[in-house]
């Protein structure tokens, strides 16, 4: 019984290859000519067929591997074997142990498991760029979330390990999102909204009535697709900068597609006797009453500046338009596993495994026929001295003749057969890249927490090609293409608003318009660090985050250390100092937008959001470019909270000089320690001095003036509400003098 070779061909010919030709879309003198263009599309969609049959073909055989089925005497579709007349039999055991499953599952893992996370950078040092910037950080969440992009990624990634390379498609889906507001008005006051033509005046019906719109409408959304690779044709070429486009096929409903195109509904036909690949038998389902709906997509390039799209049928133009997409570009984000030079089509890493996993099948299927015939045990006796009859299990008399019979006793199964089979599963560990720690299983012997996160930092250093090739494709190219479709496809009149449930603003809806997105954003991975995954290892790793004690010196407060860490999604590491952090940062972003914030009470963790508000004034955006009224915000929030810090360390008497608020000699301690540089904009009272003595001895000491009188600012104490001594209230803290504003 041979295996299932995913090489139909052998490997030193060319898969891609065919000998039918086609044009560039430019070359076509008149693109709005339906019937030139069908012709054309016809052509190039039988092309791209023959060209890339026998690579699909590899593709879906190695789908097969990654289901477990890899003997051709195996049943696809459930778990039983086949003679080779095609009938069932149970005489010839197959064992298969699939290892391809387990090593593609391990790569999804180790790709995906920290939430995709990147910082956007303004395109210039304008203040209004860096604010948009905020804004398309905060967008780019909210699309994220609403998708559940973390789906769509492992996905992703799963394709790329098994077919060798894969497709995540970021288009405009305008059937998606909340329903637009001026549908919800129309329909709360019994009002029906008319068709608009393409010059806004509205449809007429045959009778020269207004058409009314039937269903309800939204207002769109940026929707993510992740098909086969058969499903998408690129234009052939050698190298893919130079792919100028490519086509989407999908099989649809006929009344599907009628009902969406009722003006073509006499040249929407079913494909009845059409294969999908005409000149390829492959996997491909479809029903009678399906049709194949291509849509092309050109980039914009030479030749073709607005790009284009065309969504076809084998039998009907549907739609022709310029590319609707700002960015010019073809709208999906694609990955290969194995590059292979001078081909525009990634390789699988299964086509280098397969050969060692079919070894491990045939000796595990070896095994299990050794010990079906060799664990029995044998009888030797000379013909004609037993009863065979009475050798049944049962306790029975056995009567002989001459020559008493010896049972023998032998290994059922050679030594070497596991000595062999452990050899092909350690060399399919190094070629596959995955472990044993990938797996939980901690290497023999290894037992203590440091020697576990350097084996998991070598597989990391292992990964690292492939995790850079991730990060740039799937996060960076695709925040890029997500946030510019979202830019060139919403409408400003639709009041759209992102709800950003995000880890930093969970309560925040943030309101945006189309400009704030539609600009060169500089996207950068967010690189950051977690727990390990090995329970020994992150068991030790609590125990010293519990035993940190930063430098009163530190460049960082406890919280921002455990912010670095990312580990403060989990609620129970969420500590005072971790939530003053995020707080404290998410005032500082409204503040450099100029945005009002709360003003600072006395519960705040005050020396937390001192030194994070302190972090503003230190760059030379706040010092060269920060507009003058957004320094006031800035300065009069520090003011307030240095106020509130002397206030706790040193007390508050009264004008008679009774104690109002007595002094925390802990927290002063603490202040004096950890914030060297405070206060910054709020001016401590001039300290008592010692008297001096006279020239003359003999002449009386005069008193040194302090307070008021010797120039310095007595803080008057925070109005409360209470009354004091004589009934006199508290007064507000003096304000520092405030420039004026141009």
């Amino acid at each position: 019984m041979s295996a299932i070779n995913p090489l139909s061909n052998s490997p030193f010919d060319d898969l891609e290859y065919t000998d039918k030709t086609f044009s560039p879309l430019w070359t076509l003198p008149d693109l709005t000519d339906e019937e030139a263009l069908l012709k054309w599309a016809r052509e190039t969609v039988e092309a791209c067929e023959e060209y890339y049959g026998y690579y699909f073909q590899i593709q879906q055989d190695n789908l097969m591997l990654f289901r477990g089925i890899h003997w051709i005497m195996q049943d696809r579709y459930s778990n039983k074997w086949l003679d080779k007349q095609g009938i069932l039999t149970r005489r010839s055991p197959r064992v298969v142990i699939n290892h391809l499953y387990d090593f593609v599952e391990q790569w999804v893992s180790r790709l995906t498991r920290y939430r995709p996370a990147v910082a956007i950078y303004p395109a210039s040092s304008e203040m209004s760029d860096s604010d948009d910037a905020k804004i398309a950080k905060d967008v780019l969440n909210y699309i994220w979330y609403q998708n559940n992009i973390d789906k769509y990624l492992q996905e992703f990634v799963r394709q790329v390990k098994i077919f060798g390379e894969a497709y995540l498609w970021i288009t405009w889906n305008p059937n998606k999102g909340d329903l637009h507001p001026d549908w919800v008005q129309a329909q709360s006051q019994g009002y029906r909204i008319p068709v608009t033509g393409k010059d806004g005046q509205p449809v007429l019906s045959e009778k020269g009535e207004p058409l009314y719109i039937q269903k309800a409408i939204r207002i769109g959304e940026v929707e993510y697709k992740v098909v086969p690779p058969w499903h998408v044709f690129d234009m052939p070429c050698r190298n893919r900068d130079d792919i100028d486009w490519s086509i989407r096929w999908s099989s649809e409903n006929v009344d599907y597609v009628k009902a969406k195109y009722p003006e073509k509904e006499d040249l929407i036909k079913p494909d009845d006797g059409m294969e999908v690949f005409s000149n390829r038998k492959l996997d491909i389902g479809k029903m009678k009453n399906e049709c194949i709906v291509y849509e092309l997509f050109h980039r914009s390039s030479e030749f073709l500046d607005k790009g284009r799209y065309i969504k076809f049928t084998k039998t009907a133009i549907l739609e022709n338009t310029d590319l609707p997409y700002q960015h010019g570009k073809i709208p999906y984000v694609y990955m290969n596993d194995i590059e292979v030079p001078d081909q525009i089509r990634g390789m699988s890493f299964f086509q280098q495994l397969y050969p060692l996993q079919f070894q491990v099948n045939a000796c595990a299927s070896l095994i299990y026929k050794s010990f079906v015939l060799m664990a029995h045990p044998k009888i030797a006796a000379r013909e004609g001295s037993v009863n065979i009859n009475q050798l049944v299990n049962d306790s029975t008399v056995v009567l002989y003749n001459d020559d008493v019979p010896s049972i023998l006793s032998m290994p059922p199964v050679n030594g070497e057969m596991f000595n062999y089979i452990n050899k092909l599963e350690a060399t399919l560990e190094k070629l596959s890249g995955i472990f044993t720690m990938s797996r939980g299983q901690a290497p023999s012997g290894v037992r203590a927490a440091k020697a576990l996160r350097v084996l998991e930092e070598q597989e990391d250093k292992r990964a690292y090609v492939t995790a850079v090739k991730y990060n740039e494709v799937a996060l960076i190219d695709n925040a890029r293409l997500s946030l510019s479709t979202m830019g060139s496809m919403a409408d400003d009149s639709d009041g759209r608003l992102a709800r950003i449930l995000g880890k930093d603003n969970e309560y925040r809806v943030r309101k945006f318009k189309a400009a704030n997105l539609a600009k060169p954003y500089d996207v950068r991975i967010e690189n950051s660090t977690a727990l390990s995954q090995s329970p020994a290892a992150r068991i030790e790793e609590l125990i010293e985050l519990s035993q940190v004690r930063l430098d009163p010196d530190a460049p960082i407060t406890r919280g921002q250390f455990i912010n670095f860490l990312d580990m403060t999604a989990d609620e129970q590491f969420k500590d005072i100092a971790t939530r003053a952090s995020r707080c404290a940062m998410s005032e500082n972003d409204d503040m450099v937008s100029g945005i009002q914030v709360a003003e600072p009470t006395q519960d705040e963790d005050l020396i937390t959001h001192w030194q994070i508000h302190m972090q503003i004034t230190q760059g030379r955006d706040y010092k060269e470019r920060m507009p003058e009224d957004r320094k006031l915000v800035i300065q009069n929030h520090l003011y307030v909270t240095e106020y509130l810090m002397y206030e706790k360390a040193y007390g508050l008497t009264d004008s008679f000089g009774m104690p109002v608020r007595m002094p925390n000699l802990a927290f002063r301690q603490q202040l004096e320690l950890q914030c060297p540089n405070w206060p910054a904009f709020f001016r401590l009272p001039v300290p008592a001095l010692p008297p001096m003595m006279p020239a003359n001895p003999g002449a009386p000491m005069e008193a040194t003036p302090i307070g008021p009188e010797a120039g310095g600012v007595v803080p008057s104490p925070i109005d409360t509400g209470a009354p004091v001594d004589a009934g006199a209230p508290t007064a507000p803290p003096p304000l520092p003098p405030q420039p004026p504003i141009e």
